[in-house]
């Protein structure tokens, strides 16, 4: 279990870097937990490696969209349509945590934070667009790392807008991905969007888009506001549902290089991940750039990140590759952890090596 102080911390973090002008109600729930040693105890049951605040949040959400009668339901815009509750909603949500203290701990001991943020797309797709252009035009082979459901695999299945006129995808799609841009530079998106030949995730347990509690468990993990992002998640789960991808069960880190042997020689291999790193520990997270540059010296090699920044309120979206046996990283982008804003840099900007040290 962690430590009282270290989760104090982390749900302190939550609140200021992640929730923080997007969810008003786990911002005041978080920063609650995070003063109160009673809820903290509580907390400290949630699965080792886990992300404690998510999971927190998300099992009485949970419990709540399944029906739970408490007066908290009133400051949950996802279940009574809007917040009508009145004054803080700190005691409300903790008395109905302690009444239902056994279910919280079966669900945060054996559930794993599993967000499959379809909006995560609008930054991972112009990554995508910018290795095509940077690498030989062959087709791309995606493998990506904590899949979850596979949603963010169909990212050439959605359609996209920036604003301005700008759009880009499958204007006919059910999936239509928005995004803000931010400053003066502006992604480099084809007209045509780069194919896809194949396509597989890996997760330690991947949610099945045809069992209704899984996909229950997806829609709890978003936050009650986020009204537009639960509406598009279920959009993408129909869509995906005729077709699913395919994730195979597993650590990353055990089946990533025989995975890679089977992605076809004439396509661009391209791995990529987005809020999982943050996951890994510190050994975990040097195993796994031992594993990319093995993998790079048997073959060239392209991985897309977006992964929140230590100590900062935004994600960097960044391209590495390996050609030749060489290795290069460019940071592409920033954008906020559920890429409502994407922010384009130079595209020359350098970074030195980062080890996507956890928020």
């Amino acid at each position: 279990m962690q430590s009282a102080e270290a989760l104090s911390e982390s749900c302190d973090r939550f609140a200021r870097l992640e929730v923080r002008g997007f969810s008003p109600l786990y911002d005041m729930l978080a920063t609650g937990i995070s003063a109160d040693p009673e809820m903290l105890s509580l907390a400290a049951h949630a699965r080792s490696g886990q992300p404690a605040p998510n999971l927190f949040l998300a099992a009485a959400h949970w419990l709540l969209l399944k029906g739970a009668d408490h007066p908290v339901s009133a400051y949950y815009p996802s279940i009574a349509g809007a917040s009508t509750g009145d004054g803080d909603p700190y005691p409300h949500f903790r008395s109905f945590c302690l009444e239902h203290r056994q279910e919280i701990i079966g669900l945060i001991s054996t559930r794993l934070v599993q967000t499959n943020v379809v909006n995560r797309c609008a930054s991972l797709m112009p990554a995508f667009a910018s290795m095509a252009l940077r690498s030989n035009g062959q087709p791309i082979s995606l493998v990506e790392i904590g899949a979850s459901a596979g949603l963010n695999l169909l990212w050439d299945r959605y359609g996209y807008s920036y604003g301005d006129g700008l759009t880009y995808g499958d204007a006919a799609s059910p999936v239509q991905v928005s995004c803000t841009l931010r400053g003066s530079h502006r992604p480099p998106i084809p007209d045509v969007l780069p194919p896809v030949v194949s396509r597989l995730g890996l997760d330690l347990n991947p949610i099945d888009l045809n069992d209704p509690e899984a996909t229950q468990w997806l829609i709890a993990l978003v936050w009650p506001e986020r009204g537009d992002e639960r509406e598009l998640l279920r959009a993408a789960i129909k869509l995906s549902q005729t077709d699913p991808p395919v994730v195979i069960p597993g650590d990353a880190l055990e089946l990533l290089q025989n995975v890679c042997k089977s992605v076809p020689q004439d396509s661009t291999l391209c791995i990529f991940h987005s809020h999982t790193l943050n996951q890994f520990s510190h050994e975990a997270r040097a195993r796994w750039w031992e594993i990319i540059e093995q993998i790079g010296s048997e073959r060239d090699i392209w991985v897309v990140s977006q992964e929140i920044e230590r100590g900062r309120d935004h994600a960097a979206v960044e391209l590495t590759w390996i050609e030749n046996g060489v290795m290069e990283r460019r940071h592409l982008a920033n954008c906020d952890s559920h890429s409502q804003w994407l922010e384009w840099l130079d595209p020359e900007t350098k970074d030195k090596m980062s080890d996507n040290e956890p928020v």
